[in-house]
């Protein structure tokens, strides 16, 4: 697993991570690798939850299909991200979503049971690891807040550009790449997608943002 030891560096739960403090974490956390198919369900909403996982390899989607039978595109895990990591100090074992590899996929898994607790020789790495989890937490509770504030504008408009600008603040640029296809950028922000596409077109026309496929720029008015 080593050889992933510089892309988990990369992510904010092993922040400030030397490489044989992270061999003896992985070792804590009793983390094993595990390959994917594209197409593979990696986790299917409703069962139970083990692990947590990393990305190392390749990319993943997750969704949810509500009570009414509508489906939810969640978000797209990257080489890097890391997913279940929020449920993982909850006590809550059950998958809220499902997640199906986009492309050949591997993925560390680490043991949820060996989180919440501190092992045997209570390491440092340990210590540092719990301090930069629930840095994570935080930071997620705000982005969640954020997303709660997208999909609650009462009109398509609003939610569009209300994502964009997100989109826009999170790379520091007017310039940015947006991680979902139209039907995805649909279901996440809960419209329909030729209505989304309609909406799309009407505010290029107006010099609100131009885009081709997932690339947009937005408007200096904006």
């Amino acid at each position: 697993m080593n050889q992933f030891y510089p892309l988990l560096k990369t992510n904010p739960l092993f922040y400030e991570f030397e490489d044989e403090e992270l061999s003896h974490l992985l070792s804590c956390l009793r983390a094993g690798l595990t390959e994917y198919n594209k197409d593979d369900t990696i986790l299917l909403q409703g069962n139970k939850i083990f692990s947590a996982g990393i990305v190392v390899r390749g990319s993943a989607c997750s969704h949810r299909v509500d009570m009414d039978g509508c489906k939810r595109i969640l978000r797209t895990y990257n080489a890097g991200d890391v997913f279940c990591e929020e449920l993982l100090l909850a006590n809550i074992i059950v998958s809220p979503f499902t997640l199906i590899a986009c492309e050949q996929t591997s993925i560390i898994y680490i043991d949820c049971m060996e989180i919440p607790k501190f092992c045997n020789l209570a390491c440092v790495h340990h210590s540092k690891f719990a301090s930069n989890l629930l840095q994570m937490l935080s930071e997620k509770i705000v982005q969640l807040e954020r997303k709660m504030e997208i999909v609650q504008k009462s009109r398509i408009r609003g939610k569009i550009i209300a994502y964009l600008l997100f989109c826009a603040e999170h790379e520091g640029s007017s310039d940015f790449t947006i991680p979902f296809s139209r039907q995805e950028l649909a279901d996440y922000l809960g419209v329909n997608r030729s209505a989304l596409s309609r909406e799309l077109r009407k505010m290029q026309n107006e010099g609100i943002v131009s885009f081709d496929e997932r690339n947009f720029t937005l408007g200096t008015f904006l």
